[in-house]
Order: structure tokens, then C-alpha cells, then sequence
């Protein structure tokens, strides 16, 4: 199933992770990597309402693997990415709301394994979004929760960015999302920096080509 994802083949990969959990319904690896293939490709789809169901799939796996495995970091980073995912099609409100839940499962995922580099990336991307966050998430902020969820910085942020880019050197989407951060912050030499290196690194998932061709657009538009 892995070689299928690494071979751009999710859909066969889907198949073989359901097939695993027919034989072993709390198999972790299946879980969490179901949850995230949801996630993903839900991420993809332009209706919102096939976006919502694949990201209810995603967040239904990640729960049997958190209620199967607490203890195991992959579910916690699932679980996250999936509330993630739906934050981004919810309104302000909601979106505080769920912003507070995907840091309690990153921070989680990223004390029970270190060394869990997609748990490091999601960790810099929340502290990124959230001590930027537009006027309408500080109002919702304050009005529903009596301000912003404690802790995030552009520091944390970068520091997040660079532990998960030092695990996985080859990650077109960490330099991607990590560019995007600079480039929120007005740091558009750095911004400029990380995108450009993106160049030299090679296609390895489904996603890639699309995050390169983001890549040279967000280039061209610093440039």
C-alpha cells in the first residue's frame, strides 16, 4: 500500500489499507494512512460538499485510531490533519474552534514521537496561520473564546518548519509551506530562498507536480 502511494496510486492504496483492516480492523498503519489519503484527497476536489464528505471519512479514521491507539503519534498527526482540512471550509468561528483541536493533537503527536517529522510540518503550519490570522479569526477569537489559542508564534513556526525540513530534506510540500510563511510575513528574501531550492528536488508523491507548478507561481509573483 505504501509503494502505491509512493506511485501516485492512492485509490489502489485505499483498496489494499481497507483490505489490511478486513483482516485486522485495528491495524494502526492502515488507519492513520487511510485517514491521511481522505485528507488529501478531499483537499483536491473542488465541490465543498465532496471535500466535507472526504474529510468526515478521514476524521472517522483517525478516531478508530486514536480510540485503538492513544498512545501512537500517526493518529494524533491524522486527526489533526483531518480537523485541519475541514477548518478550511468552515466559518471564522468554527475555524477558531477547530484550530484549538489540531494543535492539541499535533503538540501530542510531536511529544509521544520526536522524531515524526509530518507532525512537525503541521505544528509549523498551525503556528504560521494562527499568529497571522485575518481580522475575521481575531474577532471570532475573542467574541467565542475570549482570544486566540495560547502559544502560537512566527517563532515556533520556523523552528517547527526546520525540524520537519531537516527529517524530510526532500519534501517539496515543507519548502512549499514553509515559503508561504515567509512570505505571510513580509520575509520575501527567505520566501524566495526556499522556492527555489524546490527546483532541485525530484517528484515523489501524487501532489508534487501540482506543488511545484505552485511553487514557480508564487516565485513569479515575489520575483
Amino acid at each position: 500500500a505504501q509503494e502505491r502511494v509512493e506511485s501516485a496510486d492512492e485509490a489502489g492504496a485505499i483498496e489494499l489499507y481497507e483490505e489490511v483492516l478486513e483482516e485486522n480492523p485495528e491495524q494502526v498503519d492502515a488507519l492513520w494512512n487511510l485517514s491521511v489519503l481522505y485528507s488529501q484527497q478531499g483537499y483536491r476536489m473542488e465541490d465543498e460538499s465532496e471535500q466535507e464528505s472526504n474529510y468526515n471519512t478521514a476524521d472517522e479514521y483517525a478516531d478508530r485510531c486514536l480510540e485503538a491507539h492513544p498512545e501512537k503519534a500517526p493518529c494524533h498527526f491524522a486527526k489533526a490533519l483531518a480537523i485541519g482540512r475541514m477548518a478550511e471550509i468552515v466559518g471564522a468561528r468554527d475555524r477558531v474552534r477547530k484550530s484549538k483541536i489540531v494543535h492539541d493533537h499535533a503538540i501530542k503527536a510531536v511529544e509521544l514521537d520526536p522524531e515524526f517529522s509530518r507532525s512537525w510540518h503541521l505544528l509549523g503550519v498551525w503556528h504560521s496561520e494562527v499568529a497571522n490570522l485575518g481580522r475575521k479569526e481575531k474577532f471570532a477569537a475573542r467574541t467565542f473564546f475570549g482570544g486566540l489559542p495560547k502559544g502560537a508564534s512566527n517563532e515556533k513556526a520556523e523552528e517547527s518548519f526546520q525540524k520537519a525540513m531537516e527529517m524530510r530534506p526532500e519534501s517539496i510540500l515543507i519548502y512549499l509551506d514553509y515559503a508561504r510563511h515567509f512570505s505571510r510575513t513580509g520575509d520575501k528574501e527567505k520566501a524566495i530562498e526556499l522556492l527555489q531550492r524546490i527546483e532541485d528536488l525530484e517528484p515523489k508523491y501524487k501532489d508534487d507536480p501540482d506543488h511545484i507548478d505552485k511553487a514557480l507561481e508564487m516565485l513569479r509573483d515575489l520575483a
